[in-house]
């Protein structure tokens, strides 16, 4: 009894450190307007490159079937899947509740695809948000990683945050992109592969597709985990599955990182 109420007070405090970097992250996510592709060019000194308590202060526009921005801000983050993968990793731990633990290492593909994606260019790593978002990514990674060696995945458990994630998807659509939705495929407003991205485009019903690959993976990750009694193989596996997939995807094309002008520079 002991060991499990130790084991419980461990994962909390992991939880509560992780728990910390997320607000400060969603603080960042509010406050700061400026994107990587402005300092590109030129530098802080670029005029979205700011602290500012304006939530409602990007301006864009859509010309000849392109986003054009006039300003810009990174509030649109929040509600990003690998945030969400962040969140529940960490509130799994604070909370012990298994259906929030499950959802984390059932979407660890998020983190993990777009942490390998956007690996390059290099130099965009220098970027203040850029790292942010390496933070949310690596901790989405950590915190899932950690869970597959404390815990056997459940599929079932995992099935209502998968399900969750496409009402995310549709909610990102129909907030960041101009209206009606279904009239503007892949003009978002901002262009990340959650929304931007997607090979095709039904209406928001394409994520069906992604819905049926996680179970499809996730299931093969159940079997495997009832089999291999390495914790270290088991806790890997998942990462290097999605390693691959992502190095898959982006060779033939179904993972493509947009470079933006944005013009906004004087």
């Amino acid at each position: 009894m002991s060991s499990k109420k130790e084991k419980k007070q461990k994962q909390r405090k992991i939880g509560l450190v992780f728990m910390a970097i997320w607000i400060a992250v969603v603080i960042i996510y509010l406050l700061w307007d400026g994107w990587v592709w402005e300092w590109r060019v030129c530098g802080y000194s670029g005029p979205n490159q700011h602290f500012d308590f304006d939530l409602t202060d990007m301006v864009y526009e859509i010309e000849n079937g392109e986003v054009i921005y006039i300003s810009t801000n990174n509030i649109f983050n929040i509600i990003y899947l690998c945030f969400f993968t962040f969140f529940l990793g960490w509130s799994g731990l604070v909370f012990d509740n298994k259906y929030l633990k499950q959802g984390c290492m059932g979407t660890l593909a998020f983190p993990v695809i777009a942490a390998m994606s956007t690996l390059t260019p290099w130099n965009h790593h220098l970027y203040f948000v850029q790292i942010v978002y390496d933070v949310v990514h690596l901790s989405g990674i950590i915190l899932g990683v950690y869970l597959f060696y404390q815990e056997d995945l459940d599929l079932k458990a995992t099935l209502p945050t998968v399900f969750i994630t496409w009402g995310i998807y549709l909610f990102s659509r129909v907030l960041c992109t101009p209206w009606p939705y279904w009239e503007y495929d892949g003009l978002a407003f901002y262009s990340v592969n959650q929304i931007n991205d997607m090979p095709f485009y039904f209406y928001g019903l394409e994520y069906g597709a992604v819905v049926l690959i996680f179970i499809a993976i996730n299931g093969l990750f159940e079997k495997i985990g009832k089999k291999v009694e390495n914790k270290h193989l088991k806790a890997l596996f998942p990462f290097i599955v999605f390693t691959v997939i992502c190095v898959v995807f982006l060779a033939i094309g179904l993972i493509q990182v947009p470079m933006i002008v944005l013009g906004t520079c004087p």
